[in-house]
C-alpha cells in the first residue's frame, strides 16, 4: 500500500558507482553545514550540533575548481570549507574524478536538476586541458612491479599539507530549510536520485509521515547519520513553525486585555508559560532548561544534597 501510495525510491542504476559524502556534496545543489559528532562511550551513534545551515551553491563553479590535466584514475585530496579563512574543514578526504563525472553526467538529465536549470560546462566531460597544468611528476611516481613484469603503474604521493581547498558557499546566501521546497532532494542526490517526490493523487504526505516510511522501508540508502540527523533537525524546525502561529491565540473574541494586566508581571509569565509550553520538547532551549532545573530542585528535595559518594 505504502509503494501504491508513492511512498518509494527512485530505481538505483546498475552502473552508478558508490558514492561517498565528500563526492556528494561536490555534485548537490545545496550543502547543509552540520557539525556531526561521535557519542562518547557510545559505539554507532552520532550527534548533531548546532543548526543546520543550508547554502545554495553553484556545481559548476565547484567542478571547476578541480584540476583537469589530471587522469579520472587518480585521486584528488579535497578540503570543503564554509570560508577559506577557516582553519578547520567542514569535510575532507579524497575523491575521484571518474566517480564524479559518471554521476553528473546522470544527474544533469534528472528532473530535478533540468528544473533548477544545473548545467556543466562540457569541457570537464570531454577532458580538455587548461592553461596552468600541474606537471605529473609533481604528483605521481613509477613504481616497478616485478622484473618479469613490463608494465608500471602510477601512484599518487601522498601529502596532507597538499590539498585543494574551497569554499563554494563563501559569498553565497542560506536559505530557510522552511522555505527551499526541494531542499532535502537537493542535498542528497544519492538518495533521491535528481527525482521529485511524488505521491498518488489524493495523498496529502507530511514531512513527518515521508521521514516514518524512509525509516521503515528495505531500501536502506537514506539511513545514514547525515541524512537521520538532517530530516530531525527539519521536522523539528517544521513543529515550532507550526506551534508559534497559534502560540498567542489564546485570547477569545469576547476577552479584553487591560493595560494593568499587561504591566503585571505575573500575567506575563503565565501567557508565556502557558503559549510555549511546546518549546519544553525542544533541545537548548529557555523553557527546557528550566524544566531540567525543576526536576533537578525536586531531586535534591527528595533525595538529600548531592555527594561524591
Amino acid at each position: 500500500m505504502a509503494v501504491y501510495n508513492g511512498f518509494k525510491y527512485p530505481q538505483f542504476p546498475s552502473h552508478l558507482p558508490p558514492l561517498d559524502i565528500l563526492s556528494e556534496r561536490l555534485i548537490s545543489p545545496r550543502i547543509p553545514f552540520m557539525q556531526i559528532r561521535r557519542l562518547r562511550h557510545v559505539n554507532g551513534q552520532y550527534g548533531i550540533l548546532g543548526q543546520i545551515i543550508n547554502v545554495p551553491v553553484d556545481v559548476d563553479t565547484m567542478i571547476k575548481s578541480l584540476p583537469r590535466n589530471v587522469d579520472d584514475a587518480y585521486c584528488i585530496n579535497v578540503h570543503i570549507k564554509r570560508k577559506q579563512i577557516h582553519k578547520s574543514s567542514y569535510l575532507q578526504g579524497i575523491i575521484n574524478k571518474r566517480t564524479i563525472k559518471t554521476w553528473l553526467q546522470f544527474l544533469l538529465a534528472t528532473p530535478l536538476y533540468t528544473m533548477y536549470e544545473i548545467k556543466m560546462d562540457q569541457s570537464f566531460f570531454d577532458n580538455n586541458s587548461i592553461s596552468t597544468e600541474i606537471p605529473l611528476e609533481d604528483i605521481s611516481e613509477h613504481i616497478p612491479i616485478e622484473e618479469s613484469l613490463t608494465a608500471q603503474q602510477h601512484t599518487l604521493s601522498w601529502d596532507e599539507e597538499q590539498y585543494l581547498c574551497i569554499a563554494p558557499g563563501e559569498q553565497n546566501v542560506p536559505r530557510s530549510l522552511l522555505f527551499d521546497e526541494h531542499a532535502e532532494e537537493l542535498s542528497f542526490p544519492s538518495i533521491y536520485l535528481g527525482e521529485f517526490r511524488r505521491f498518488r493523487e489524493g495523498i496529502k504526505a507530511t514531512p513527518f509521515m515521508m521521514a516514518s516510511s524512509e525509516l521503515r522501508r528495505s531500501d536502506r540508502r537514506a539511513v545514514t547519520p547525515h541524512h537521520l540527523l538532517y530530516v530531525a533537525m527539519k521536522i523539528m524546525r517544521l513543529r515550532v513553525r507550526d506551534s508559534l502561529t497559534i502560540a498567542f491565540k489564546h485570547v477569545g473574541k469576547n476577552t479584553t486585555v487591560t493595560r494593568q494586566q499587561i504591566e503585571d508581571e505575573h500575567y506575563i509569565n503565565n501567557c508565556i508559560e502557558t503559549n510555549l509550553s511546546f518549546l519544553r520538547s525542544i533541545p537548548n532551549s529557555t523553557w527546557y532548561w528550566s524544566n531540567r532545573k525543576k526536576d533537578l530542585f525536586a531531586m535534591i528535595r527528595q533525595l538529600g544534597k548531592p555527594t561524591i559518594f
